[in-house]
């Protein structure tokens, strides 16, 4: 790569090891500088100690709890991972040399990175195991090339006249996971996701010559679901053609009917709207009787849900192995009773004065392992 080329770059940040007081650090930074109040403050940093401090789980009847990091699929998840990479960014990234030097622009999605480097490959290996170097337990992996590079779900490559142009990317283990047609879900949500991809697909693809064949290959996608072809064809044909000005809206307040979906509603919702004008006729001065109701679905409960509510029915009868994960520790029925007589924020102070908790408990054994010792069996 030679001095002055440009080189896209993709990095990826690794957070599963991240400390929880690292974390509530860097959220207490980005919290003090907008305009809420100190007691408003205070109560989202009590509010995410609890969420992670407090974050148990059942596994084969033994009680885990998670050490660093987050819980995957929590709602606080995103928006702690934001907050301290924005923190991080701020105190290692921005005012670095290398960094002002030679990128030419920067963007992050949580903890993906794309960027453009204008130096050489020296100096962007340099600027790598500097980050690397900042923290142990934060490393980024990078991915780096003179003529394409991808970041998340699209390819940007270089053209000839040294502009950008940017195509869809599937990663080489994608399988084609989308909702099947025959699944149990309401006919309009299955109806609009063709085009919803479609609209993707065009908002993603630069290169009108190449638009076509992406939307060919997702409509294949969509076949493989068993996805009618007269809607495939339809909904294509509509990204195809040029937006039309939207109606204005003469829409009137309805009435909500929210219910879980089951197959037969499409027939209450039929029996609701042939005699709905009984009701708006019997009672001409209630506005709102005047549309019908607005049938809202609902998730069912699922398999998930019905194991999660009988989690309480469960006995812990046997320490059972610990996990291999160095982020999770065994908890049994009296540690969760000591744990009770201490606040989040008396245990948050009691690791910020201690990192390694485990070995404040020297009769009960550490889980042998490669590397350093993360996890610890109580």
């Amino acid at each position: 790569m030679k001095q002055g080329s440009r080189v896209g770059v993709e990095y990826k940040a690794i957070l599963c090891l991240l400390r929880h007081t690292k974390g509530i650090e860097a959220t207490k930074y980005l919290l003090c500088q907008s305009s809420l109040s100190e007691d408003t403050i205070q109560l989202c940093l009590d509010l995410l100690t609890l969420v992670l401090y407090e974050n148990y789980f059942l596994a084969e009847d033994t009680f885990y709890i998670q050490k660093y990091g987050t819980a995957m699929g929590s709602n606080v998840t995103p928006a702690y991972a934001n907050a301290f990479m924005n923190h991080f960014e701020i105190s290692h990234v921005f005012t670095n040399d290398l960094f002002i030097c030679h990128v030419l622009c920067y963007h992050r999605y949580i903890d993906d990175i794309f960027l453009v480097w204008t130096g050489n490959l020296d100096t962007l290996l340099s600027f790598h195991s500097h980050l690397n170097s900042i923290l142990p337990e934060l490393q980024f992996t990078i991915h780096y090339n003179t003529d394409s590079v991808h970041f998340l779900d699209t390819m940007v490559l270089k053209v000839l006249n040294g502009g950008l142009s940017t195509d869809i990317y599937s990663k080489p283990t994608d399988c084609n996971s989308l909702l099947h047609y025959t699944s149990c879900h309401p006919r309009s949500l299955k109806n609009s996701l063709p085009r919803s991809q479609f609209n993707r697909v065009a908002r993603i693809v630069s290169d009108p010559g190449t638009l076509n064949d992406r939307l060919e290959s997702m409509a294949h996608k969509f076949q493989a679901r068993c996805y009618p072809s007269k809607l495939l064809t339809e909904e294509k044909a509509r990204t195809l053609s040029p937006p039309s000005p939207r109606p204005p809206s003469n829409a009137q307040e309805r009435i909500p009917f929210v219910h879980e979906f089951h197959p037969l509603v499409p027939k209450i919702h039929f029996i609701i709207r042939r005699h709905w004008p009984l009701l708006a006729k019997a009672y001409p001065n209630v506005p709102t009787f005047k549309e019908p109701v607005l049938m809202c679905n609902k998730r069912a409960p699922n398999i998930k849900d019905k194991l999660d509510g009988n989690q309480g029915k469960h006995r812990v009868t046997k320490r059972g192995p610990a996990l291999s994960n160095p982020m999770f520790t065994l908890v049994t029925s009296e540690d969760i009773a000591e744990s009770a007589s201490h606040t989040p924020i008396q245990r948050c102070q009691r690791d910020l004065n201690d990192q390694k908790m485990a070995e404040a408990i020297p009769t009960r054994p550490a889980i042998s392992q490669q590397g350093p010792d993360r996890c610890s069996v109580l």
